[in-house]
């Protein structure tokens, strides 16, 4: 700690007040199917109001986006017609249902940065949802007809609306009462245009004075709920989905005169109130959410070229008790696979840091429960084994490449199972597999499988046979761990830990609760094995730091089958909890307020061993509490060794950093850190380690400090010296 001392100037006194790491949760938009949807033509952005909050988002490049609104805006609602009126450059809400139930009549309007009410002159339509709302460029007004009333009945009124007043016109003939019908407006016609609703398939159009019908001889079935929306560069109508009989797919077009059926390769889910607008500035449509037959849904697809593609699923996935969690290092990202009690079929899904997507596979796994998932490393494969289905307990090897699932064949396996534990062996390359059981069986064997092949590794002694213990590769210490599970007569509170040849059994002094279900992953940023909470009645988290237990602050999200993943590219722990039930999960990360860091800095030079290098011992990053640790490596077998230790990466005086030092006859080496200090250190053998006992000091949370080592070596140049790369260190608390 002397060298910390006068390195940074501080006096180091010892604290237990440091900074601990802290659940943060991610916030996804969770919408209702009955947000509302507008393109903004003055300003060129496509706007969503949601209904749960009355908050406008903007679609930007990596999503929605919350806007900041000035004073205040309308009450939230749900079912609200919307529309733009290019004239007066203002976006026009009306109606709608408010959560509470009540159905409304008022208008707001939006020029860009505020919302205003507005107090018409004269009648007004009567309270009501689904009121469609089109603005007709010709005449400059909106258009709106029917709805569904407080008494759940269809309407069949015409109003406009002219920024000043709403007028109720009354032609002879109209569409009669209808709700969730289609509304749109084509300006090479100039007519609006209405679609569907009580069950039936004629087009209606209003000129302004009277509705007229069309029948075109092919049409879409009658339906409800159906999205659509006007391109204005193609000039026709787009239509998808709706409710006729159940959830529809399919996408249709209108060209004022007739109907095309379309038939893109790749299609949105089956969905009726999805919203659907035509982006100018993009030249596309954009479909966002809608209700599906199993649950709302939230994600965005864009209509270009004929055919579907996906932008993003806005919210996370509903996670249900059977799905598994692993992070994907190659590509980045978090895969998420499993099913929903009552689904069908499983689904995979990926999320890339800021966006969850939903993968459309033809070839998956069949439905099955208490699976075990690991990421294999070195051939980049998601992993699935065992579980049980409607054929009973699997002992199937599933692979995913990120493309597609592939099941392997495979001879010399282990007996079906499900509930065992795995995890993946980076050091080693292998996915090692504990226990587990079938309906009649527990199992206490040990197998291993290398990409190639499965091998039973078993060996005595060992752990007993158990169901749902948790397992996890600390890759700094080369081992697996193992937590917890449940024999036939206990749920039980060990700790094992397997070196690939041997098991240990650990008997730290506190530990958790015994506890099944529970999830463990290695946070290699912190160097702690995170264990969940599974079944423990308390509702703990706990981690592991090779020697002991500590209990983790976590949310009070609580509940047996939270399932938790490492983010290796942004160091955090992922959690997905189904908490909120069955309509939404929510996702959790484990952040530490102030993290650890350290980074190499350039290349060392050349000795009579090779190129010199200096790093953390075991790749440790310097965290308050540890014995952490810098060595340096390739010195010659003989030759003193120094470290320094610097406050700056920049400038030592006059000099300027990174310093070529070939000026003192030391080519090809660099000066990469203050020396402020300068350590000697012992060379034992070609490598010279220098321990940095971190206290845990409050004072030194955050500081940074600079290293490198010189060496002693008449054969590496003519200044005899030889210089290792530099490593900037800043210490963090967990």
């Amino acid at each position: 700690m002397r060298y910390l001392r006068v390195v940074l100037g501080i006096s180091v006194m010892s604290s237990s007040a440091v900074g601990q790491s802290v659940w943060q949760e991610r916030s996804f938009l969770e919408e209702y199917p009955t947000a509302s949807m507008v393109f903004d033509s003055a300003r060129q952005q496509v706007l969503l109001l949601t209904a749960r909050q009355s908050v406008l988002c903007v679609l930007s490049a990596t999503g929605w986006k919350e806007m900041t609104t000035i004073g205040q805006r309308p009450p939230a609602r749900g079912a609200g017609g919307i529309c733009f009126d290019t004239k007066r450059q203002v976006v026009v809400l009306f109606g709608g249902a408010a959560l509470g139930g009540t159905f409304l009549n008022d208008i707001w309007e939006w020029n860009g940065s505020t919302w205003t009410q507005k107090f018409p002159q004269g009648p007004s339509p009567i309270p009501r949802r689904n009121p469609n709302l089109v603005y007709d460029e010709a005449r400059q007004r909106v258009v709106t007809y029917g709805g569904m009333d407080a008494l759940y009945a269809p309407l069949g009124d015409t109003w406009e609306y002219d920024g000043q007043r709403w007028t109720n016109a009354v032609p002879p003939v109209s569409p009669g009462p209808k709700h969730g019908h289609s509304m749109w407006y084509d300006p090479g016609r100039q007519r609006t245009a209405l679609y569907g609703g009580q069950g039936t398939t004629a087009i209606w159009e209003w000129d302004g004075a009277v509705w007229s019908s069309r029948q075109p001889a092919l049409s879409p079935s009658a339906r409800y709920e159906s999205a659509c929306a006007f391109d204005f560069d193609r000039g026709r109508m787009i239509l998808f989905g709706g409710d006729s009989f159940g959830p529809t797919s399919d996408t249709w077009e209108f060209d004022g005169s007739s109907w095309i059926q379309l038939n893109p390769a790749h299609s949105p889910e089956a969905r009726m109130g999805g919203r659907l607008v035509y982006d100018q500035n993009g030249k596309r449509a954009l479909l966002f959410g809608g209700q599906s037959r199993e649950d709302h849904i939230n994600d965005l697809w864009e209509w270009e070229g004929g055919d579907w593609k996906r932008i993003s699923e806005s919210a996370t996935p509903r996670i249900g008790n059977e799905f598994q969690f692993v992070y994907d290092v190659a590509r980045k990202r978090l895969v998420l696979h499993g099913h929903v009690n009552g689904d069908a079929s499983t689904s995979t899904w990926e999320f890339d840091g800021a966006i969850w997507s939903r993968r459309e596979l033809l070839n998956k796994p069949p439905r099955l429960t208490e699976f075990c998932l690991a990421y294999d490393s070195a051939r980049q494969v998601v992993l699935l084994f065992g579980g049980a289905g409607s054929n009973g307990v699997s002992d199937d090897l599933w692979e995913y490449d990120g493309t597609s699932w592939i099941k392997r064949t495979l001879t010399g396996k282990p007996a079906p199972r499900t509930r065992a534990a795995c995890a993946y062996d980076t050091k080693r390359g292998k996915f090692v597999v504990f226990g587990g059981g079938d309906n009649v069986t527990t199992y206490a064997d040990m197998w291993e499988f290398d990409g190639m092949q499965w091998k039973n590794v078993t060996v005595s002694p060992g752990p007993t046979g158990r169901q749902w213990a948790s397992m996890t590769y600390d890759s700094r210490r080369g081992r697996a761990v193992m937590f917890g599970g449940s024999s036939a007569t206990a749920v039980n509170d060990e700790t094992w830990e397997w070196d690939g040849s041997a098991w240990a059994l650990r008997l730290p002094g506190v530990r958790p609760m015994g506890r099944t279900y529970a999830r463990m992953v290695y946070d290699v940023a912190r160097d702690r094995c995170v264990l969940s909470t599974g079944s423990a009645s308390d509702g703990f988290m706990w981690e592991w730091n090779g020697n002991a237990w500590n209990q983790l602050s976590s949310p009070n999200i609580a509940t047996q089958r939270n399932i938790i993943a490492y983010d290796l590219h942004r160091s955090v722990v992922a959690m997905l909890t189904n908490n909120r039930g069955v309509n939404r999960s929510e996702m959790w990360e484990l952040l530490s307020q102030s993290p650890a860091d350290r980074t190499r800095m350039g290349v060392g030079c050349a000795t009579s061993s090779g190129i010199m290098d200096l790093d953390s011992v075991d790749q440790q990053l310097p965290w308050l509490g540890d014995a952490f640790g810098l060595r340096a490596t390739r010195l010659p077998l003989t030759g003193a060794t120094t470290v320094i230790i610097g406050s700056s990466n920049e400038s030592w005086g006059p000099l300027r950093l990174p310093y070529d030092l070939s000026a003192i006859a030391m080519p090809g080496c660099f000066l990469y850190a203050s020396g402020d200090v300068a350590v000697p250190v012992f060379n034992l053998g070609g490598s010279a380690t220098l321990a940095l006992p971190l206290c845990q000091c409050l004072e030194l949370v955050g500081v940074k400090m600079h290293t490198q080592a010189f060496v002693v070596d008449v054969a590496a140049n003519v200044r005899g010296w030889a210089a290792s790369n530099g490593v900037s260190l800043r210490i963090g608390s967990r």
